[in-house]
């Protein structure tokens, strides 16, 4: 919608990822096992890590690559990577200034986050909806501390979205609009 205007015909936004706790729960998720692994063990600490299981056995390839990678350096950028997550701008979205969120000419519309949602704060969607002259901010079809129950039941069952099916006429109703 920024970059490409011209391929959004419209943007519907839910659970946006705000506030320093969720932030770093984020940067944390994605890299510091990486880092500590390297700055612990070195690149073959890593390499056996959970995450990288995939890309290894995918292309045998990138063993070799990894474990050649320099540990400082993999590290280095394992926290400049991470410092991607946090704003730099007062914007409450990383990546992304005001300027570039007021020319939002596309239909959108903002799901409120749950006030006791840690991850995707409700001061995030609120702050964004004003940002962005002509979004619509709604309250979503669930209870405030719906993803909270989702990261309880996923670690039951895998169900993290079980409840999007609720979104549907919600979002049909507004493609039907753009």
């Amino acid at each position: 919608a920024i970059r490409y205007p011209e391929s959004v015909s419209g943007l519907y936004l839910l659970w946006i990822s705000g506030g320093w706790l969720g932030l770093a729960v984020l940067a944390n998720h994605y890299y510091f096992d990486s880092a500590f692994a390297a700055v612990s063990g070195g690149m073959e600490a890593v390499s056996v890590l959970p995450e990288w299981h995939e890309q290894l056995q995918l292309n045998p390839g990138n063993r070799e690559r990894l474990l050649a990678l320099d540990p400082e350096e993999f590290i280095a950028t394992m926290q400049r990577w991470a410092g991607s997550f946090f704003p730099r701008s007062e914007a409450p979205v990383p990546g992304l200034d005001p300027d570039e969120l007021a020319n939002i000419k596309a239909p959108t519309v903002i799901l409120r986050s749950g006030k006791s949602d840690l991850h995707h704060t409700r001061e995030t969607s609120e702050q964004l909806h004003k940002m962005m002259p002509g979004s619509d901010l709604r309250e979503p079809p669930w209870g405030d501390n719906e993803w909270n129950e989702a990261m309880v039941r996923s670690e039951v069952d895998d169900a993290l979205f079980k409840s999007w099916p609720q979104l549907a006429p919600d979002i049909i109703r507004f493609t039907k609009t753009i």
